[in-house]
Parts: C-alpha cells; structure tokens; sequence
C-alpha cells in the first residue's frame, strides 16, 4: 500500500489516493494502532470530501465508528456510524444499512440503552429477511438474544439464541454456535434449569477446547463454577474433567479460582 500510495503522490493522483489511505487504515486498525488508522482514514475522507465523492465518504465514516467503537469512545463511534447510515440513506443501498443499523445496536447495547439497540438491531434483520442474507441473520438474532437476556427476558432471549443457533447449524459454522450455547447455559441457569445449563456449557465447551480458545474456555468455566455452587452436582466436575483430559480436582481448582 505505501509502494502504491508513493506512485499515486508521484504522479498527483489525488483520488487513487483516498482508496489507499483507507487501506492503510484497516490495515492499522487490524493491529489495533488506532491513532494511525485514524489518521489514514481521516486523510482519506479529507480526499474524498474534496472529490464530492459522498458514497464512498459513508464507508469510511463506518470505519472510523468502528474505531471510535474499538475504543469504547460511544459518542463518536454513534455520531461516524450516523453519518455513513444517512448517505447510505440518500443513496438508497439498503443493504449496506444494515451492517450500520447493526453497529448502532451494539453502540446503543454498551451504554445500556435497551430499547434503542433493539430498535437498531430489528431494523438491520429486517434487512438481512429481505435481502435474504440469512447467515448474517445469526450475529443479529444472537445480539437481540444479549439485549433481551440483559433485561431478564428469559423467554425472548432464548427463541433469539435458538433463531441464531438454528442459522449457525445450517451453515456448520461451529465455532459461533458455542458462543450461542454458552449464553442459552446462562439463560437456563438464571431460571434454575440446572441439567439445560449443564448440557448448553458442556457443548459450548467441548468447541471451544477444540479451537484452543483458553479465553473464551475461562468463560464457560466461570458459567460451570457458578452452577457448581448453585447445585452441588457432583457430576459436573467430572464431566469438565472429562472434556479438558485433566483430574476432578484439578477442576475443583478452576472452579474456586473462577
């Protein structure tokens, strides 16, 4: 990208430019130097304020509300995501919306601001229905699942995770499908369904060892913990000590340092 954007500074091709310097910025926001895609993303949309070239303007707001997002910096991440929502607006690409109505969930959902992030989130799976984007469908259902989850809606909260993990098992996507059990082993917990939440933690489990995921793993293992002493059940830490190939007691230990 440096080799193509010296070759467009070269010969003044200010426009190719503003393509690169948005390159460059999720390059840097993969690394996670968000101060340098920034600053990339921001000298891109300088060039393509300056063109008047306003469609491609709403992906890199997009980006730099992602950035803003990455950072927890909600106020900003709302206001680049409104931006890029209202030129996709203007320009009619409903599909585009929806990817945007479904960041300003998430915005919404981290403040706490319920109502807001399901408005959002319901606008953007309208979208993905209509254009019929169903695996897409899945990231949205099990985000619904979060927010109604969050204000113990227990019912609702399961036919969202169960909508979500229906989508995840069609397309074999396995790894999503053990996040998606893990919340349902919570949702169940939280109504004292002991043997649900046991059968849900123990999937999620057994996919997330298979991945080597150890910070996902010391989540569900928190989950078991919590169970444990809910229940006494001896039978759980046998069955953890049976996925994870190590002693009950070895378990017993996770579960007090958990």
């Amino acid at each position: 990208y440096q080799k193509a954007l010296a070759i467009y500074i070269d010969f003044n091709d200010k426009y190719e430019q503003a393509g690169t310097y948005h390159q460059l910025g999720n390059v840097a926001q993969e690394q996670r130097q968000w101060q340098a895609a920034e600053q990339y993303y921001q000298k891109a949309l300088a060039i393509k304020i300056e063109f008047n070239d306003k469609y491609s303007q709403a992906r890199t707001y997009h980006q730099l509300g992602m950035l803003a997002e990455e950072q927890r910096q909600w106020q900003a991440a709302e206001q680049y995501y409104q931006k890029a929502l209202a030129i996709f607006i203007e320009f009619n690409d409903k599909y585009e919306q929806a990817g945007t109505y479904h960041q300003l969930g998430i915005v919404a959902q981290e403040q706490r601001q319920w109502q807001a992030a399901e408005q959002y989130y319901q606008k953007a799976l309208a979208i993905k229905i209509e254009f019929k984007d169903k695996y897409s469908q899945a990231g949205t259902y099990h985000q619904l699942g979060r927010v109604a989850q969050e204000q113990r809606q227990w019912q609702a909260a399961e036919q969202y995770y169960q909508k979500a993990l229906a989508i995840q098992i069609e397309f074999k996507d396995k790894y999503s499908q053990a996040s998606t059990y893990h919340q349902l082993g919570m949702v169940a917990q939280e109504q004292e369904q002991w043997q649900q939440a046991k059968d849900y933690y123990l999937k999620a489990l057994n996919t997330f060892v298979e991945f080597n995921d150890s910070h996902n793993l010391a989540i569900v293992l928190k989950g078991f913990a919590r169970l444990y002493q809910a229940t006494n059940d001896d039978t759980l830490p046998a069955a953890v000590a049976k996925v994870l190939g190590i002693s009950v007691e070895e378990v017993l230990e996770r579960f007090e340092q958990a």
